[in-house]
């Protein structure tokens, strides 16, 4: 099974530029979407939930560093790695970026070898300091906490834990990969399910293989948990060989084991909220 591609959000008003990345990063396990102004981008953000954005500065509604500073203040993409691309490479640009938390700069025109290379270190460096998953490309437990200790006084805000269940067999069948992989379709189903259903303040959080978080809108709780677990029970056995499925079991060394099952808490007003 191959790997599951970087997501990459690329937010520049060139198409020629847009075009040219997009040919590069076939094969080179990144996903490119693309957004030609800031609108665009942050609708974007929000329902790709990218790995790492490349920005550019100059846009045709308004500049990198305001649609950056939206991105900083939003929960779902606050912790989201942003490298600019820029013609202009001056000290004011760079402290401009700086303070909004840029990760890294890179002068037009400039080389796709490095420019992916940097791509990839600034997605490691963030996995390296616990911010996001490198699988999914969600926000880990560190960043997670202060979101659920600020929310667990507001009447109006739950939380979802949604939790896997029988991924060891899977596992154990068909190794690491692969549970990656349901890993990332769970991140994946639970990201969509979001931005149909919530809004944009809605937070998702990684714990673990098996556990995924969400902080949302007390209304709209039971909706997305209804949609997120449906989704997972309709396409389980995708995640199985044919051959292996028997009775709605999987069989190793002639043993039966369940399939694996998606199930969700949801913590209300008033309840203890916790994370196993």
């Amino acid at each position: 099974m191959a790997q599951e591609a970087y997501r990459v959000l690329l937010v520049e008003d060139e198409p020629e530029i847009a075009d040219m990345l997009n040919i590069f990063f076939e094969g080179q396990n990144f996903a490119l979407t693309h957004a030609f102004d800031g609108a665009e981008a942050l609708r974007r953000a929000l329902s790709v939930q990218p790995h790492v954005i490349l920005m550019d500065i100059t846009l045709p509604d308004m500049d990198g560093y305001e649609i950056t500073r939206q991105l900083r203040q939003q929960p779902r993409t606050s912790h989201i790695p942003v490298i600019f691309l820029t013609r202009r490479g001056g000290r004011d640009d760079r402290l401009a970026g700086l303070k909004l938390g840029a990760d890294d700069f890179i002068s037009k025109p400039f080389d796709v070898e490095e420019l992916m290379l940097r791509m990839r270190n600034s997605i490691q460096r963030a996995a390296r300091e616990t911010q996001i998953d490198p699988h999914t490309g969600l926000p880990s437990a560190r960043l997670l906490l202060p979101v659920i200790e600020a929310a667990r006084a507001n009447s109006e805000i739950a939380m979802l834990e949604f939790t896997l269940t029988n991924t060891d067999p899977l596992r154990d069948a068909y190794g690491a990969l692969a549970a990656s992989e349901v890993s990332t379709y769970v991140a994946h189903l639970i990201v969509k399910s979001v931005h149909k259903l919530g809004n944009e303040d809605d937070f998702i959080g990684y714990l673990d293989e098996r556990q995924y978080v969400v902080v949302c809108q007390t209304k709209a709780a039971d909706a997305i948990a209804s949609r997120v677990v449906a989704g997972f029970m309709r396409s389980v056995r995708n995640h199985y060989n044919s051959a292996d499925l028997q009775n709605d079991h999987l069989i190793i060394d002639g043993v039966e084991h369940p399939l694996m099952t998606l199930n969700c808490r949801i913590f209300g007003p008033g309840q203890a909220w916790s994370i196993n």
